[in-house]
């Protein structure tokens, strides 16, 4: 046959397809047998999603290229076997069409399923195989799932990779074209309209679709399939959800780098692939991979812990988190939520008779995300409330690539949710004081209040009412809270006045809800030993608060005790801030009964400098601490300019004078300043 050059891959499948059924028809004619479905399905279909992998004669001639290594990546292991059991029979074809001989310069060899029993020693024999092939100076197609299935020697290779061509409508109405089950025009347009959605479906299904005599039938099936696949994606999408401007950003980065991929305008490696979500509990982290999952319209898979825990023992937990691997990698393009991370923990503590369990399962989970993360088409989106239980290698870049906090709404998002809610039973109705009560509270407690405010509304059979919101905040908000209201607010004045006062970095942001109430700002990446007894002031500086304005001090101090114990222990003992001496010991604040006496004289007498520092920079700044102690119990959040207005006024003091110092008024904010990337803290 003389080659020829091909306008298109649609030309090059379609001409491939017709020598394989011409070449049978003869075969089967020359031993007397009928013509009639002269090739299965399975070696056209393959054969078609080879040719559209290679696209044209030249690719294909590259496939003999001398020492070259050709790696077709498909993550499926059902077609990275299939494809290998048909490829004597789709060379042979592809040796007519291009008039070469592929047959005797190239050699395919196929990387095992996962989910083998005996997977070790399957992926040995692939590697030996392929060396074998190596060592001949054989050209060699690879199937893989990815390029850490490769040998040593095969990943040193000249290489060219390509991904392994999806099943699509034009494929099978190409397929359909040179057999017994030639579409109409109209099927056929309908195939290939539906390219995308097709090219998701599960290869077996297809197969099994074409195997219907009848080509309506066959379409019916595929296309049933289709719908029934894209009603995973009917759920809430990201435009229904109120999502801060800095997460919007960055899922709607994530958005624009799937499309690019899915249009070739962009390589997987350069896809935002995997998030950590953390953040309180009932903040929406889940509603925001499954609602990231129907925009960028991915199959979802759900991969928690507990779901793969509630399987069994330890290895029917391995197995259940395999399996939802499998499912992603064999569904994509995909999201997989991992839900509670916090459950891997540390393997660095001491987890008791666990110790072993949780050895085992961090490994296998550090295994699996390396996995989901060089699979392309594979999204890994993960949650959990407490970021700072997690194993440290989970966390680190190139397994969660970014952390993202999600926290409860901003007063307007809280309002937003309301609205939403509430529909055209909001209008009407000032929610003004029910978005205070309820600012820092959860999206989940939000949307709540609004529920139950309808369904009382519903019994009664009236419209909802202004006092319907207010009965279910009264329900929801503590008796407690209200009654300590002004109490809270005074602390967290001091922390976050305390912070400007002792040159440390400004807040923020602070916030006054039933929920949490709190005051946040970074803290210097590199910490001096003043700076050490600075922050312990901050820390201290509710509670001094507190007792200039009441005369006593409340137990709401108690987490403010532990993080400034935290951190002295941590100066003295780990840190090297307050003596010469340089060994680190890793006394824990959990066990304080077991420190020697000089570990508490030295503790005490940081804890009394700090106490004393802090008394100063509450006492020099009374007034700025109850005006804002003032805004922050009728605004309820405090941020950026307001923030900034509030705390304009703060007298800076020196940190290691017994006398008040005044440096300056308003100049504090700059001399606070600190690298970007310094972590966050809350007091």
């Amino acid at each position: 046959m003389t080659r020829c050059n091909f306008s298109c891959p649609t030309m090059y499948i379609r001409t491939l397809l017709k020598h394989m059924v011409n070449e049978t028809t003869k075969e089967r004619e020359s031993q007397g047998k009928h013509p009639s479905n002269p090739s299965s399905n399975v070696d056209l279909i393959y054969a078609a999603r080879f040719a559209a992998t290679l696209r044209d004669v030249e690719r294909t001639l590259a496939l003999s290229s001398v020492m070259t290594l050709t790696m077709i990546k498909a993550s499926s292991a059902f077609d990275r076997e299939i494809l290998a059991e048909h490829s004597e029979l789709i060379l042979a074809s592809l040796s007519d069409v291009c008039d070469a001989d592929l047959m005797s310069n190239v050699a395919v060899v196929y990387a095992p399923g996962p989910r083998q029993s005996d997977g070790s020693r399957s992926l040995s024999s692939f590697h030996r195989d392929l060396d074998t092939l190596i060592s001949k100076g054989i050209s060699v197609v690879a199937l893989v799932e990815g390029v850490d299935d490769l040998s040593d020697a095969a990943s040193l290779m000249s290489q060219v990779e390509m991904d392994f061509s999806p099943v699509t409508g034009t494929i099978i109405s190409e397929v359909m074209r040179v057999t017994t089950q030639a579409p109409s025009r109209r099927l056929s347009d309908l195939l290939s309209s539906r390219d995308k959605q097709i090219a998701a479906l599960p290869s077996s299904l297809v197969l099994g679709a074409l195997r219907q005599k009848a080509p309506g039938a066959a379409v019916h099936t595929i296309m049933t399939a289709v719908e029934k696949h894209t009603r995973e994606f009917d759920g809430q999408s990201l435009e229904g959800l109120h999502l801060p401007p800095e997460l919007r950003c960055h899922l709607g980065g994530i958005l624009t780098d799937i499309a690019d991929y899915q249009d070739g305008k962009t390589g997987w490696s350069d896809v935002s692939v995997s998030t950590l979500l953390h953040g309180p509990p009932g903040c929406g982290k889940t509603s925001i991979a499954q609602a990231l999952a129907v925009s960028a319209r991915l199959h979802f898979v759900s991969a928690s812990f507990s779901d793969c825990q509630s399987a069994g023992n330890l290895s029917d937990f391995l197995k259940a988190l395999e399996d939802r691997v499998s499912e992603a990698i064999a569904h994509a393009p995909s999201l997989i939520f991992m839900d509670e991370l916090d459950s891997y923990m540390s393997r660095t503590e001491n987890h008791g008779h666990n110790n072993s369990y949780m050895q085992l399962v961090v490994n296998a989970l550090l295994q699996v995300l390396s996995r989901l993360n060089n699979t392309p088409g594979v999204l890994v989106v993960a949650a959990t409330n407490h970021a700072n239980m997690i194993d440290a290698a989970i966390l680190r870049a190139g397994r969660f690539d970014h952390h993202v906090y999600v926290g409860p709404p901003s007063p307007a998002g809280v309002a937003e949710i309301l609205r939403k809610r509430l529909g055209s039973h909001a209008r009407g109705i000032d929610i003004g004081k029910i978005v205070v009560s309820l600012t820092g509270m959860s999206g989940a407690d939000v949307s709540t209040v609004a529920t139950k405010a309808l369904g009382a509304a519903r019994r009664s059979r009236r419209p909802v009412q202004l006092s319907d919101l207010k009965n279910e905040v009264d329900r929801l908000v503590p008796a407690s809270f209200a009654n300590s209201i002004w109490r809270i607010a005074v602390h967290e004045a001091g922390h976050a006045v305390a912070r400007v006062s002792l040159g440390m970095p400004k807040p923020t942001r602070a916030l006054l809800s039933p929920n949490s109430s709190f005051v946040e700002g970074e803290i210097p990446s590199l910490l001096r030993s003043d700076d050490v007894t600075a922050m312990i002031a901050v820390f201290l500086a509710g509670r001094a608060a507190e007792k200039r304005v009441f005369g006593d001090v409340s137990s709401g101090a108690e987490s403010d005790l532990r993080q400034a114990t935290e951190l002295a222990l941590f100066a003295e003992c780990r840190a090297g801030l307050t003596s010469d001496h340089s060994l680190h010991l890793s006394y824990s604040i959990d066990r304080s009964e077991a420190w020697p006496a000089h570990i508490h004289k030295s503790l005490s007498t940081m804890m009394e400098k700090a106490s004393k520092l802090a008394n100063r920079a509450v006492e020099q700044n009374l007034v700025t601490v109850l005006a804002f102690a003032k805004a922050l119990q009728i605004e309820r959040e405090l941020t950026g300019d307001r923030l900034s207005e509030l705390l304009s006024t703060v007298t800076v003091i020196a940190r290691h004078s017994d006398a008040p110092l005044a440096i300056s008024k308003g100049a504090s904010a700059k001399q606070a300043e600190c690298p970007r990337d310094t972590p966050q803290h809350r007091s």
